[in-house]
Protein backbone atom coordinates (compact mmCIF):
# COMPACT_ATOMS: atom_id res chain seq x y z
CA UNK A 1 0.00 0.00 0.00
CA UNK A 2 1.20 3.44 -0.83
CA UNK A 3 0.80 6.26 1.40
CA UNK A 4 0.76 10.17 -0.26
CA UNK A 5 1.98 13.62 1.07
CA UNK A 6 -0.36 15.32 3.08
CA UNK A 7 0.15 18.74 3.98
CA UNK A 8 -1.91 19.58 7.67
CA UNK A 9 -2.58 23.35 8.17
CA UNK A 10 -3.86 24.31 11.77
CA UNK A 11 -6.00 27.35 12.26
CA UNK A 12 -5.63 28.31 15.96
CA UNK A 13 -7.87 29.67 18.75
CA UNK A 14 -8.08 29.74 22.16
CA UNK A 15 -11.40 27.18 22.13
CA UNK A 16 -10.68 25.01 18.54
CA UNK A 17 -8.50 24.63 15.92
CA UNK A 18 -9.48 24.17 12.59
CA UNK A 19 -8.30 21.77 10.69
CA UNK A 20 -7.61 21.29 6.63
CA UNK A 21 -5.40 18.41 5.42
CA UNK A 22 -4.65 18.31 1.49
CA UNK A 23 -2.83 15.84 -1.01
CA UNK A 24 -0.17 17.32 -2.92
CA UNK A 25 -2.30 18.91 -5.79
CA UNK A 26 -4.53 20.46 -3.16
CA UNK A 27 -7.24 17.72 -3.25
CA UNK A 28 -8.92 18.14 0.07
CA UNK A 29 -8.84 14.82 1.98
CA UNK A 30 -10.57 15.83 5.32
CA UNK A 31 -11.26 18.91 7.06
CA UNK A 32 -12.17 19.22 10.69
CA UNK A 33 -12.98 21.33 14.20
CA UNK A 34 -11.59 20.44 16.81
CA UNK A 35 -11.22 21.15 20.50
CA UNK A 36 -7.86 22.72 21.12
CA UNK A 37 -6.69 20.20 23.49
CA UNK A 38 -3.45 17.94 23.59
CA UNK A 39 -5.88 14.75 23.13
CA UNK A 40 -7.83 16.09 20.87
CA UNK A 41 -4.57 17.20 18.26
CA UNK A 42 -2.52 14.68 18.96
CA UNK A 43 -5.64 11.90 18.07
CA UNK A 44 -6.52 13.46 14.89
CA UNK A 45 -2.89 13.84 13.42
CA UNK A 46 -1.98 10.53 14.77
CA UNK A 47 -4.83 8.82 12.91
CA UNK A 48 -2.86 10.46 9.59
CA UNK A 49 -0.78 7.78 7.71
CA UNK A 50 2.51 8.70 5.07
CA UNK A 51 4.37 11.63 4.40
CA UNK A 52 2.30 14.39 6.84
CA UNK A 53 3.52 17.92 6.89
CA UNK A 54 2.26 20.61 9.62
CA UNK A 55 1.93 24.51 9.12
CA UNK A 56 0.56 26.34 11.91
CA UNK A 57 0.90 30.41 11.91
CA UNK A 58 3.07 31.75 14.31
CA UNK A 59 0.16 33.37 17.21
CA UNK A 60 -0.63 33.41 20.96
CA UNK A 61 -0.60 29.20 21.33
CA UNK A 62 2.15 28.74 18.79
CA UNK A 63 4.86 27.55 21.02
CA UNK A 64 2.92 25.50 23.03
CA UNK A 65 1.41 23.58 19.93
CA UNK A 66 5.05 23.26 18.25
CA UNK A 67 6.24 21.89 21.40
CA UNK A 68 3.18 19.58 21.37
CA UNK A 69 3.29 18.30 17.55
CA UNK A 70 6.81 17.99 17.18
CA UNK A 71 7.67 14.84 18.48
CA UNK A 72 4.15 13.43 17.30
CA UNK A 73 4.53 14.70 13.58
CA UNK A 74 7.34 16.24 12.58
CA UNK A 75 8.17 18.54 10.11
CA UNK A 76 6.72 21.77 11.39
CA UNK A 77 6.53 24.70 9.49
CA UNK A 78 5.47 27.80 11.44
CA UNK A 79 4.78 31.25 9.65
CA UNK A 80 3.43 34.08 9.83
CA UNK A 81 0.54 35.84 8.52
CA UNK A 82 1.03 36.67 4.85
CA UNK A 83 4.94 35.46 5.30
CA UNK A 84 4.06 32.86 2.43
CA UNK A 85 5.44 34.33 -0.97
CA UNK A 86 5.37 30.46 -2.99
CA UNK A 87 3.03 28.40 -0.72
CA UNK A 88 3.24 25.93 -2.56
CA UNK A 89 0.40 22.58 -1.08
CA UNK A 90 0.58 24.31 1.98
CA UNK A 91 -0.65 28.06 0.94
CA UNK A 92 -3.92 25.83 -0.51
CA UNK A 93 -5.21 24.49 2.92
CA UNK A 94 -7.09 27.86 3.42
CA UNK A 95 -7.93 29.30 -0.03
Amino acid sequence: MRFSAKYVGLDVHQATTVVSVREGSGRVLARSVLATEEDALTDFLGGLRGNVSVALEEGTQAQWLHDLLEPVHPPLAPFGAGELADPGPVGKVFP
